[in-house]
């Protein structure tokens, strides 16, 4: 899978792919991945380890000019291909191992939007990265979505 110690590609193709498999045996239609950057790597491992992503900047307030700087949040649907929404308006594509990458200065409000384009609104949404998803930007979705949106502990797919 790797050669000369770097990841490949296809190393986090196949790590999507088990990830996938993972929530559809548990019955979930997607997995939102979530991280927060500028910090240790327990805070965005997961987006690092399935598309090779962290945001370099601190967490900061919310502003009207952003929300949810820092943060990242990535689609994972059991059909269908990843979404991987970011708050850096310059970054290198190919980097990061994921052909949909979506930049924004408002992560939550993006993320409520590819889970509406998505057709995962309304669907059954395992929830990775959960200590680091505040309450503001969980509200921050659902207001763009209209609806209170239910995500189920599923941190312990990625821990295996």
């Amino acid at each position: 899978m790797t050669t000369g110690g770097a990841v490949t590609k296809d190393e986090f193709r196949e790590r999507q792919a088990r990830a996938t498999e993972a929530a559809a045996e548990r019955g979930f239609d997607a997995l939102v991945v979530w991280a927060r950057g500028g910090t240790s790597v327990d805070f965005y491992g997961d987006v690092l380890y399935l598309a090779n992503h962290h945001s370099p900047f601190p967490p900061n307030q919310d502003t009207p000019q952003w929300s949810a700087r820092s943060y990242s949040g990535l689609v994972l649907p059991v059909d269908g291909e990843p979404a991987l929404v970011i708050d850096l308006p310059e970054f290198d594509a190919d980097r990061i191992h994921i052909d949909d990458i979506r930049s924004t200065l408002h992560v939550p409000q993006r993320l409520a939007e590819v889970l509406r384009e998505k057709g995962l609104d309304g669907g059954r949404l395992g929830l990775a990265g959960r200590d680091t998803l505040l309450v503001s930007h969980l509200r921050s979705i659902e207001q763009e979505l209209g609806h209170r949106l239910v995500l189920e502990p599923a941190d312990d797919i990625l821990e295996r």
